[in-house]
């Protein structure tokens, strides 16, 4: 399928919020909107979203409903997610992207977006951002290096805040699609009609809160799935609050070398997108390489 890359939003054009997942702090969510607006953003802000169903935000009909209406209205440029947490999978069975190939939007998000990001670009070849979002970062007040390179990729430029050095676990170079998201999200396709396709990719990973020996569950899960089979790079985000317990004698980054340094491929550690601070945004789908212990984002933006 080929690559498709929305048009630039830039200040003045329509964005609109949606809600696949959880519930929100709505004080933060009105002060994310603000942020939007503060920069320019006509935010389209459907009721739909202040729905509560037990851990969701509304029924599926409900979410996939503000959804499939922001993608069908022709004045929306983007889509920004409120926030993650857990349901974006129920969405997939029901949920029609296959006009946003015609007419394609940016959508924003991470977390439990992952889901929903990597189902948007495998079904529609449309470039996804992997990035903050209105209950999260944006509604929190973000730091300079997440909103500048929020609002760059947002508008289609390249952002120098990208161009960082990491930790090299294993050293090399490579290029390809940059995919991926958040691991756990990831893992739980495995098995699905929605499992995640990584082939010939840079693979992204990053998670919080999950202790060495779950991440290595996790990407065992996905090494004995055959993922990594023609991955040609890995990098990971800074995996926060992920370092083994105090007083280990080993440390996560041990855990994935010795996983994952048998591919023979490069492998990164340390981007800072999602949940991170800085958090910043990845345009999934997009050429990507890996040298000289930097990810360099090639384009589209």
């Amino acid at each position: 399928m080929p690559m498709r890359v929305a048009p630039p939003v830039v200040p003045g054009d329509r964005v609109a919020v949606i809600a696949p997942a959880t519930p929100f702090d709505r004080a933060i969510f009105d002060a994310g909107v603000r942020w939007l607006e503060a920069q320019g953003f006509v935010v389209d802000v459907d009721p739909a979203v202040f729905e509560r169903t037990r851990y969701t935000s509304g029924t599926v009909k409900q979410r996939a409903g503000t959804i499939s209406r922001a993608l069908a209205n022709p004045e929306i440029k983007a889509l920004i997610a409120v926030r993650g947490g857990y349901g974006s999978v129920h969405l997939l069975p029901s949920l029609d992207v296959g006009a946003l190939g015609d007419q394609p939007k940016r959508i924003v998000g991470c977390s439990d977006l992952t889901t929903l990001l990597n189902f948007v670009w495998e079904r529609t070849g449309v470039v996804t951002y992997h990035g903050p979002m209105v209950a999260g970062d944006l509604g929190r007040g973000p730091d300079a290096e997440t909103a500048s390179d929020f609002l760059a990729t947002f508008a289609g430029k390249p952002a120098p805040e990208k161009e960082r050095d990491l930790d090299v676990l294993v050293s090399g170079d490579a290029d390809g699609t940059l995919v991926g998201g958040c691991l756990s999200l990831l893992a739980a396709s495995m098995g699905t009609p929605y499992e995640f396709s990584a082939d010939d990719c840079i693979l992204f990973l990053e998670d919080v809160k999950e202790h060495p020996y779950r991440i290595d569950r996790m990407l065992m899960q996905l090494l004995l799935g055959g993922k990594f089979d023609r991955v040609r790079g890995i990098v990971f985000g800074t995996m926060d609050q992920c370092a083994a317990p105090q007083g280990s004698d080993y440390r996560l980054e041990d855990v994935l070398t010795d996983l994952l340094a048998p591919l023979g491929i490069p492998i990164y550690f340390g981007f800072p997108s999602g949940h991170s601070t800085p958090n910043l945004t990845l345009p999934l789908g997009a050429r990507a390489r890996m040298q000289g212990g930097r990810l360099m984002i090639e384009g589209p933006f």
